[in-house]
């Protein structure tokens, strides 16, 4: 039900899919993986109501490669329903439209703040809410944060977040394999991918 699936999202407060195109965030991401950044964006709405799709852009880069996914993604755009289309770029390429019948097989974003992954990686039960709020310079901002505590499996993890933060809310976070900082974030962002995307 919903209901449940809000509760198994809600490892900590995160802000309602935006009305209009434009908001964005961006995090520097170090760990396991080859540390970089991330920038996600919601360059487009498209449809009302239970159909209402987003196209959200993701941006990676890190030492060896960068690249954009861009998809149209029905629901929330960080939890969403239903993928629509997948369109990708990388320096090298021009952009490529995925063909509808491989969407499920492509692995959207491998990041531990886009997709479902945070509700199903650790639907765990937040504990220790009472940690005291923490200040944050974010692009010249300062931002309060609160910090939420989530144990699962004998393992702690920490969220540092803010109603200030568009799309996922998240200032800081410990997923044990990497650490996620926000960098930066704003309400003016334009798509990466202007191109007419090839198949």
């Amino acid at each position: 039900s919903a209901a449940e699936d809000e509760k198994t999202c809600s490892l900590y407060p995160r802000p309602k899919a935006p009305e209009k195109a434009g908001d964005w965030v961006e995090y520097r991401i170090k760990g396991i993986a080859v540390p970089g950044t991330m920038r996600m964006a919601v360059t487009g709405i498209e449809g009302t109501g239970d159909e209402k799709a987003y196209w959200l852009e993701i941006s990676m880069s890190d030492a060896r490669q960068g690249g954009v996914v861009k998809s149209l993604l029905v629901g929330d755009p960080i939890a969403p329903k239903k993928v629509r289309r997948v369109i990708m770029k990388t320096p090298q390429m021009p952009a490529m439209e995925i063909p509808e019948a491989m969407i499920g097989k492509v692995d959207m974003a491998k990041n531990p703040i886009a997709g479902n992954q945070q509700c199903t990686a650790i639907p765990g039960s937040p504990v220790d809410t009472a940690s005291p709020d923490e200040s944050f310079t974010v692009g010249g901002r300062v931002i309060t944060a609160k910090v939420t505590r989530v144990t699962r499996d004998g393992k702690d993890y920490v969220f540092k977040h803010s109603d200030k933060v568009p799309l996922t809310g998240l200032v800081w976070a410990d997923f044990k394999t990497q650490v996620v900082e926000l960098v930066g974030f704003g309400h003016d962002a334009k798509t990466a991918i202007t191109e007419t995307p090839v198949p």
